[in-house]
């Protein structure tokens, strides 16, 4: 369902889409993954800083069971999105990606919280 809802997506609308994922990434990693996992944190730190990760690549999914979602949030199921977070080298090699965080959120702003994964693949 979010899969097409995202298809409907005209260009711009996409592309707002894509800032504002981005946007939230950026918060969530500067504002609040110091504070609530360090660990995290210095992964993250070190593949810009030493593995030269400088580009953003997101991938878009519908919410399935294996997303950490908090009991208010699932109020707003229907609207629900992850957003994929891979760290790309200036090559931009999928290959060489490093998946770094999923985001969830609601697609069409019927609410304003998000849940968020480091790592998750790990």
């Amino acid at each position: 369902m979010i899969e097409q809802k995202i298809e409907a997506l005209d260009d711009a609308q996409f592309e707002a889409l894509q800032n504002k994922v981005v946007d939230l990434y950026i918060t969530l990693a500067e504002e609040s993954l110091i504070e609530t996992d360090e660990d995290s944190y210095n992964r993250l730190r070190a593949l810009y800083e030493q593995d030269g990760f400088k580009n953003i690549g997101l991938m878009f999914k519908s919410v399935s069971e294996s997303d950490e979602i908090s009991a208010s949030m699932m109020e707003f199921k229907d609207s629900l999105a992850v957003a994929q977070v891979f760290l790309m080298t200036d090559d931009l090699d999928e290959e060489y990606s490093k998946h770094v965080a999923d985001i969830v959120f609601s697609i069409d702003d019927s609410t304003n919280e998000t849940s968020v994964a480091w790592f998750p693949e790990d």
